[in-house]
């Protein structure tokens, strides 16, 4: 008998663990992976016998050949979460280096995406793999050039993964999750505040106010996309947190 499993990139911080307890929790397999052990570990702590941790850069091909070389041999995989991303860069397009776009997109792009293709013979009819995207894919935001054109391209990837794999009966989503409470997004903030900490707190109440959700909140619609939503449904759109056709369901499961 095979093992099931689940998979969360960058599943240190933020969404990523909590996403990792609330499946541990549950009982499932987890394997949380990120370029720092050290959250990983903290990440794993609270349930080391249902979570695990591979310190890797999945944006290179040997991050991503070491991960699975990390997974148990019978296993099959129930779900994949692509959590991990980046920010940066940041700025006008004219001020955009060359060098920075390319990094973007290697982590933001290239690693969901050949991920996926290096782990498709561990997945089966019923598997759900998620992309975590963004508005700015469609709206964009002055000096979010970069990482809305990631985001917009993780989108049509997905959708063309489901062209390809829909008879295979493996599902594959975006979710935009709004804006979420995380590290990144503090550290993005705390730069243009040079890094003073009244200030963050105050542009997080002040500017974001209701806006700005927590990992727990997200994950529990994330959470309700995974085990508790109709799998022919789960991959026929991209789920936006606010969307209030599909509140009620989540909110109360």
């Amino acid at each position: 008998m095979t093992q099931p499993i689940a998979i969360i990139t960058g599943g240190g911080t933020g969404m990523g663990r909590a996403l990792a307890h609330k499946l541990a929790s549950a009982g499932h397999q987890v394997w949380i992976c990120g370029r720092r052990s050290e959250p990983l570990a903290e990440t794993a702590k609270q349930y080391p016998d249902n979570i695990h941790t591979v310190a890797t850069d999945i944006s290179t091909e040997d991050g991503r050949r070491e991960l699975m070389d990390s997974l148990p041999i019978n296993c099959h995989i129930d779900a994949l979460i692509h959590h991990a991303a980046t920010l940066e860069p940041t700025g006008y397009i004219r001020d955009l280096q060359l060098t920075d776009w390319q990094q973007a997109f290697a982590i933001n792009v290239e690693a969901p995406l050949f991920l996926t293709q290096l782990l498709l013979h561990k997945m089966t009819s019923g598997t759900r793999v998620v992309h975590f995207t963004s508005a700015l894919a469609h709206s964009p935001m002055p000096g979010r050039a970069c990482y809305g054109a990631t985001k917009a391209t993780l989108e049509s990837i997905c959708r063309s993964l489901n062209r390809e794999h829909g008879d295979s009966g493996i599902g594959f989503a975006c979710i935009k999750p709004g804006i979420v409470d995380t590290e990144a997004l503090r550290e993005q903030i705390s730069k243009a505040y040079q890094s003073q900490a009244h200030r963050i707190d105050e542009f997080l109440q002040e500017t974001l106010g209701k806006t700005l959700l927590q990992p727990e909140y997200v994950v529990k619609f994330v959470y309700w996309l995974l085990t508790g939503c109709d799998h022919r449904r789960f991959a026929t759109e991209t789920w936006d947190i606010r969307d209030e056709q599909h509140l009620h369901e989540w909110q109360l499961g």
